[in-house]
Order: C-alpha cells, then structure tokens, then sequence
C-alpha cells in the first residue's frame, strides 16, 4: 500500500494501481479487501478524469484493458475499456467489451445504452481480429479449444496464473 501511495505521488498512477491490486491478492481479510478496492476505485476515478481532461483516449483503452485484466469479474471496467474504444471509432472492440459487461445485471442497463449508441452509427469498422467466444463459469470464464487439431477441451481463462494445467485424461487422449 505504501508503494501505491508513493507512485501514486509521483502520478505513476499506472503502477499505483498495479501495486494496489498486488496487495489486494495478499489480504486475507474481507474489510481490508474492501478497503484497497475502494483506494482501487478512488485512483482510477482520478486518473480517468485526468485522462478525459487531457482527451488521451489511448491511456484510457491502455487503463482499462490492463483493468478488465487485473479485475475480470468488475464489469464497469469494461464499460469503461468500450467508451475508450468507442472514443477511439473501434465500434466492433467496444460491442466484445460491452458483450461482456451486458451479463452483469448491475451494468447491463449503461451496455445496453452504449450498444444502441453504437448502433445507430454507421458501421466504418475494419476488423482485422478474430474473436473468441468466452462462456461465463461462476466467476470465471471458459473458452472452447482444440489442442493439437485433434482433441477439444473446455480450458478456464487465468490471465493471472504462473503455469497451465491439464488433466491425465485429455493428456492421454492426446497420446
């Protein structure tokens, strides 16, 4: 928290934010976990108005692209990567991001209300990406894949794990 609060004094607000999330994933209990989510929400306020007020909207997709990494299940992270996008012309970028949010109950009315923005523009997009269609799992989210052209499996998405795991069974239909 005291490196958060040092880059945060220097304007690194980037590795502010980084640093409070790394503390967060160490506290153990509820109330201090409220709390660094509450000084999380506090900076990113902050840094958004900052952001806004210098009309940087690629800091803005880089925040919060680099949030809906760190905190996947806050949905209003990915109403604001969606506004980014949307300020940026990405039309088809902030449809996926507003796909996501649209699940959660609490947003779905400001993704709905983006969506219809969107939609009544004309459709200038080239898409030069491919999408992957991710399924909800409690809290998580899964994706569907094929591993070695021959075997489809069900893998959980961790962008934060240190290592991938495999169960014996899809291994040996591996071979």
């Amino acid at each position: 928290l005291l490196l958060a609060h040092l880059h945060q004094a220097q304007k690194n607000y980037l590795a502010a934010i980084d640093s409070l999330y790394s503390a967060k994933s160490y506290a153990h209990e509820m109330d201090k976990i409220k709390q660094i989510s509450n000084i999380i929400r506090s900076l990113v306020s902050e840094y958004k108005e900052i952001l806004n007020s210098q009309e940087d909207d690629l800091a803005l997709l880089e925040l919060y692209g680099r949030l809906t990494v760190l905190e996947p299940d806050y949905a209003l992270n990915y109403i604001g990567l969606a506004q980014a996008y949307i300020a940026l012309g990405s039309n088809e970028d902030a449809r996926r991001a507003l796909s996501l949010a649209s699940l959660d109950p609490e947003v779905s009315h400001k993704a709905n209300e983006l969506l219809n923005t969107i939609n009544q523009k004309p459709h200038l997009d080239i898409d030069h990406t491919t999408a992957v269609s991710l399924r909800r799992a409690g809290d998580q989210f899964a994706v569907e894949a094929t591993l070695n052209n021959a075997v489809q499996v069900t893998l959980l998405l961790d962008t934060g794990a240190s290592l991938s795991i495999i169960s014996f069974d899809t291994l040996a239909r591996l071979g």
